[in-house]
């Protein structure tokens, strides 16, 4: 196994599932309750909201409230969707366009709580109504990204 692919495995062991599109990740976000294509889906659209930098589509796009967290500690609470367009600028920053817009749809981390983007950035469920995120990890502007 090389360093990469090893890395990769040890992330998809510790977040419940490797980042590739294959029917092994369909089924297990399946196991998990996640809804894949749907999954696959919101990320797209997400995607497509970041990239047009439509503001109030992103906004629309979470279940309030939304828990912004910057670090491992819950950094404030973003209670509705005109907070979120306020708050919007700082929460999406560059680094999070960036990571969020480089991945593919299909890298879906799939756990029992839910799913989300390749490394984490926003986490979301799926349920008949749709996908909504409800929780977003920040990244920093000097933060690594893919």
């Amino acid at each position: 196994m090389k360093k990469g692919q090893s890395l990769l495995f040890i992330v998809g062991l510790v977040y419940g599932s490797c980042v590739s599109a294959s029917p092994s990740l369909a089924k297990h976000c399946q196991e998990e309750g996640v809804d894949y294509p749907m999954a696959v889906q919101f990320v797209q659209t997400l995607q497509k909201v970041i990239k047009a930098n439509d503001v109030n589509a992103f906004a629309k796009l979470g279940v309030y409230p939304v828990m912004i967290h910057q670090g491992s500690a819950i950094h404030y609470t973003v209670k509705s969707v005109q907070d979120m367009t306020i708050r919007y600028p700082v929460i999406m920053t560059f680094s999070m366009q960036k990571a969020i817009l480089q991945q593919k749809p299909t890298q879906i981390l799939c756990t029992a709580q839910g799913a989300a983007t390749a490394k984490g950035e926003i986490w979301f469920k799926t349920a008949a109504e749709g996908a909504k995120f409800d929780t977003i990890y920040t990244l920093q502007q000097n933060e690594a990204t893919y």
